[in-house]
């Protein structure tokens, strides 16, 4: 199919507008995710609620995706997924696999920039954001790293040795569990200045989600 000079110049005001349109798509990013709000002077606070999977009652309310992100001596940035996340074999977890093999520093050293980074997704109540108080009472997607996995991790499997009296919690039970109070403090890391999340925890009281049948309807699906 060839273009002809007339389309062209009739088509010039639509096709800015699309133009437009995609960019401030872009900007604003997957309207379907929330992120913990974070202030690089002073940090950042939410309390949010982890809800079951959209998919059906017994599937797993949250899945867990191997990445890769690093920038590599081109100057080029890798951010990918990796099929490991899919049981497959993927080529830069065999390439870093040869790397560390060569006992060779330099190339252990490119390995380990681009050894995996696990991250998280599950469904949530946003119940305080005072940053952004139009989320409060909305469902969204929220991806995490480990330092909020672990809580979770501590919650369904607490520690017999530390405390022989621990039950097991599961904090995606809309019934009965506890809300996570998100607060992360500024941290330096090299030049960047990162969220810290040690002082987030789960409350100890445990509730019931709020006009739950509402929020069930809102959920999205980790497929």
């Amino acid at each position: 199919m060839s273009l002809s000079i007339a389309d062209l110049k009739a088509k010039q005001a639509e096709l800015m507008n699309k133009i437009k349109k995609s960019a401030e798509e872009k900007s604003y990013g997957d309207s379907r995710f929330w992120k913990t709000p974070f202030d690089e002077e002073k940090g950042g606070t939410a309390t949010i609620r982890f809800l079951p999977s959209a998919d059906g009652a017994t599937e797993m309310p949250y899945v867990k995706v191997i990445k890769h992100y690093f920038q590599g001596t081109n100057g080029k940035k890798y951010t990918e997924s990796s099929l490991r996340t899919l049981g497959k074999p993927d080529p830069l977890a065999d390439l870093n696999y040869r790397l560390y093999q060569t006992e060779v520093e330099s190339n252990q050293k490119q390995a380990s920039n681009q050894k995996q980074r696990l991250r998280f997704f599950a469904n949530i109540l946003v119940l305080k954001d005072p940053a952004n108080p139009e989320n409060e009472g909305k469902v969204f997607l929220y991806e995490y790293g480990p330092a909020i996995d672990n809580l979770v991790q501590e919650l369904l499997f607490p520690d017999e040795t530390l405390d022989p009296d621990a039950e097991s919690v599961n904090p995606f039970d809309v019934f009965d569990a506890p809300n996570l109070v998100i607060k992360v403090k500024p941290q330096s890391l090299g030049k960047a200045i990162v969220p810290n999340y040690d002082k987030t925890a789960f409350a100890p009281k445990h509730t019931a989600v709020p006009n739950v049948e509402e929020h069930l309807k809102n959920l999205h699906s980790l497929k």
